[in-house]
């Protein structure tokens, strides 16, 4: 099964640690597409890693506006530690049609690719809104975001940051006919990873000097002291649905529960430079 990575690389750490861990595991990636604020930008750190990973993965630039907010969210030091100022990087295979390549890619893979959602949910929207048909054609989507228990029931709500920044996608998506998975950011923060940890915990190589860099920038400039493997553990869903306990509500599982050790298996998959090659 092929999957698709929707990104908003830059803004955290968590969506270049998704990617490694997403081609380190030897997932079949036809597209990967970058979404709000500066989606140029994103795209140029992403095509960055990839190159970095050794893997040729085609790239598109898509949504940089909600569809109807008029806020940004823009931290304002986005991709540091990815990406140098005045860095070159080699673009080729970039293109500008973020949602016209999702269109195109899920039709010609249709019944055999899904979707991780790890940015906001803009470029999905406006795919599905331009193509009815598309939710028919994909296997899943895995996305992360937000849920509240109430009165037994479990009711999506827009405080996650991928969905605040644009709610109103959020309700396209979600009243799509497609299997989705909804993994908390509650159940996410189960697996917090501090500095030093991170940079103790064997990545190697150029790919791992870049998560690391990337990782220290991210620590320093939000003040935070930890990580949390939010997209990784998105990712892993496409192969590893037992990673979580869920509950089902009509076409939408919503993790309650971590299950098993993924921070190790994320830290031995990324760590090793052959990992699924």
């Amino acid at each position: 099964m092929k999957l698709i990575i929707d990104t908003d690389i830059g803004s955290d750490i968590d969506d270049a640690l998704a990617i490694a861990y997403a081609v380190r595991s030897g997932y079949d990636i036809p597209l990967i597409t970058t979404v709000h604020g500066k989606p140029e930008l994103r795209a140029k750190a992403a095509k960055k890693l990839v190159d970095l990973l050794g893997v040729d993965i085609p790239i598109a630039i898509g949504e940089a506006q909600p569809l109807k907010q008029k806020h940004i969210f823009w931290y304002g030091y986005e991709c540091a530690g990815l990406l140098e100022e005045t860095e070159s990087v080699d673009m080729r295979g970039v293109s500008g049609q973020g949602v016209e390549a999702l269109i195109e890619t899920i039709r010609e893979n249709a019944g055999n690719i899904a979707i991780a959602a790890i940015g906001p949910l803009t470029n999905i929207a406006r795919a599905f809104q331009k193509a009815p048909d598309l939710p028919r054609k994909l296997a899943g989507l895995y996305m992360i975001g937000s849920a509240t228990l109430r009165n037994d029931e479990f009711i999506q709500t827009y405080r996650a940051h991928n969905f605040k920044v644009d709610p109103e996608a959020v309700d396209i998506v979600f009243s799509s006919k497609v299997s989705k998975t909804l993994i908390t950011t509650s159940v996410a923060k189960q697996l917090p990873i501090a500095r030093a940890e991170m940079m103790a915990l064997g990545i190697n190589g150029p790919v791992g000097n870049l998560l690391a860099r990337g990782t220290d920038a991210w620590l320093t400039q939000s003040m935070y002291t930890d990580i949390y493997l939010y997209d990784p553990l998105v990712v892993a869903h496409h192969t590893f649905s037992d990673l979580t306990e869920k509950v089902q509500y009509l076409d939408t599982s919503i993790t309650t529960h971590l299950r098993g050790d993924f921070k190790k298996l994320f830290f031995d998959t990324v760590g090793d430079e052959n990992h699924g090659h």
